[in-house]
């Protein structure tokens, strides 16, 4: 192998090969720095510009409008829509013995039935048991001998208590020391925070969902209790209610105007809510009550089997009614095991509610099995959207307010302080953009000029090689060889060198004008650094090339000639 002598007189020319090498280098700081630093920069103020969501809802006169679904429409259609949610719920159920914590309300919530007559939910505090006769007479009083369902606040086995019969109901045919079985409801007496034991607990009929039907009874005694499978049901139904949850799904529950600092309603205590990342990868995380994590000893990171029913409408808190949802039994199910990631509360604005959002939970809607939660009604309440970017807040209200203003619909997105970042991070990130513009033109210039003046050294060596019959080809390969050992590991350096100050560069300019938006270092993975590098190298190569290429190419007798003329 032919030694290279173009290698040998780069060698020679120790100071000045440095130099043009230093030269290269600086050309390569200066491009990488101000490449890295943009491409930082707009990477740090895209995400804490993410942190800032244009979150809406509607109002209207009418809790379910006729045109809500028409609505909807006008919404879905705009460019600046990122998504809208309608809340599909499905009941949850807890594990066996593990009850939901939903046991006292402060009023009543009911649906209607088909007919227009109106149905009240009353499982809360509703509970069977058996229990042995103590008095008779005007104060009926019972030892609770085996609570089958019921919450421990209403009722617990030991609990001496009295029983009040309906007024309509004939006279109990008791026995005192005799054991019975019943189904009562406690009304805890106005209050959720009254002792165990003491408050009166109103008999229902053991029939409960076919009373009407085939008339009420009022207990039975405990030994003729054994094989009713009618009665079995009835217990069921009530034990699935005492351990079911209002499992809404979301796109984002983080987004969701309930859980909106301005709407003052739902408020998180502890670790996070369910994100759009945790829809997009179906994570089956669940963020529930902490009333409900204290009552069952739960902290973050547990795990929480729910059984999942594809019921009717579960939005009143994870509740079945037999009027409601007559085929209860024949829905579908499936067990999804959830990982708890955060504990909310309700504001303190909806004063004594009692203990009803103690049963709503919230999870990522893709981890809803296939069809579940398709059967949800679509209404104010459960319907909100997400714009792509605050930016675009103005230019979407001009496109949708008076198309819904006609159909009856107000439509409100909360305030945010999206317009002071803006105008804190836009000009710095302008300034990187020209910055990168600038600096990439002058080391194009720094580029070339390096090649040039090393081909004006070399040109004459360049001219004696090829009289001496080197080819084009070889000629022009031994000097990329020679610029590649001594450039490339100056540019290497030199693009290193830049990433490490464009990066302290870019926390200093971000830290004073983003101090209220963001508390992280700015970084930038090795990857971009390895592609800007790679262009910066590759840019070189193709400069280099072209000039030597041409030269090479040049007659021998001219460039000698050139050479004797500048002596």
């Amino acid at each position: 192998m032919r030694a290279n002598v173009f290698f040998k007189t780069y060698i020679r020319q120790s100071w000045r090969s440095l130099l043009l090498a230093l030269l290269v280098g600086v050309a390569a700081f200066a491009f990488v720095a101000r490449a890295v630093e943009y491409i930082v920069v707009r990477d740090e103020i895209a995400r804490i510009e993410g942190f800032y969501r244009s979150i809406g809802f509607l109002q209207h006169p009418d809790w379910i409008p006729a045109t809500m679904g028409e609505a909807v429409e006008i919404i879905a259609q705009s460019p600046y829509l990122h998504f809208y949610e309608t809340g599909p719920a499905v009941q949850g159920v807890l594990p066996e013995g593990m009850l939901n914590a939903d046991y006292f309300m402060s009023g009543t919530i009911a649906f209607f039935d088909s007919y227009g007559v109106q149905h009240t939910y009353d499982h809360r505090g509703t509970t069977y048991f058996y229990a042995t006769v103590t008095r008779l007479g005007a104060d009926i009083r019972v030892d609770v001998e085996n609570v089958i369902t019921g919450h421990p606040q209403v009722i617990r086995n030991g609990s001496n208590m009295p029983i009040v019969p309906p007024e309509d109901a004939p006279e109990m045919s008791l026995e005192i020391g005799q054991m019975y079985f019943f189904r009562a409801l406690s009304t805890l007496e106005g209050t959720f925070m009254r002792p165990n034991g003491r408050q009166p607990m109103y008999i229902q009929p053991l029939n409960y969902t076919r009373a009407a039907v085939d008339g009420p009874i009022w207990y039975l005694p405990a030994a003729q209790t054994a094989g009713m499978a009618w009665l079995a049901d009835e217990v069921e139904l009530l034990n699935i209610n005492h351990r079911g949850l209002s499992l809404t799904g979301a796109q984002d529950v983080s987004a969701m105007p309930r859980f909106q600092a301005a709407a003052n309603d739902h408020l998180l205590v502890e670790g996070r809510l369910p994100d759009l990342q945790d829809h997009l990868e179906a994570n089956p995380v669940i963020a529930i009550h902490a009333d409900l994590a204290i009552e069952h000893g739960l902290e973050l990171g547990d795990s929480l089997a729910l059984t999942l029913r594809n019921t009717l409408n579960t939005r009143f808190h994870g509740i079945l009614h037999h009027l409601q949802q007559p085929d209860w039994q024949e829905l579908s199910t499936e067990v999804v095991e959830f990982t708890l990631v955060g504990f909310f509360r309700e504001s303190a604005r909806w004063g004594p509610v009692g203990t009803i959002y103690r049963s709503m939970a919230y999870i990522p809607q893709s981890v809803l099995p296939e069809g579940f939660g398709d059967n949800t009604m679509l209404y104010l309440g459960n319907y909100s959207f997400v714009l792509d970017s605050p930016r675009n807040e103005a230019a979407f209200m001009a496109e949708v307010r008076e198309p819904l203003q006609a159909l009856g619909f107000n439509i409100v997105i909360f305030p945010t302080t999206a317009q002071n970042f803006f105008d804190a991070a836009d000009p710095i990130l302008q300034s990187a953009a020209i910055n990168v513009v600038i600096f990439a033109v002058v080391s194009v210039m720094i580029i070339a000029l390096a090649v040039f003046i090393y081909l004006r050294q070399n040109k004459r060596n360049i001219a004696i090689y090829r009289a001496l019959g080197g080819p084009v080809k070889t000629t022009a390969a031994k000097n990329l060889f020679v610029l590649t050992v001594f450039w490339l590991p100056i540019i290497v350096l030199g693009a290193l060198a830049g990433r490490f100050f464009a990066l302290f560069q870019a926390n200093r300019n971000l830290s004073p004008a983003l101090m209220d938006y963001t508390t992280e270092i700015a970084s930038m993975p090795l990857t971009w650094l390895a592609i800007i590098g790679g262009g910066f190298v590759l840019l070189v190569l193709l400069a280099t090339v072209a000039g030597i290429w041409q030269t090479a190419r040049r007659p021998v007798l001219e460039m000698l000639q050139e050479g004797k003329a500048r002596k």
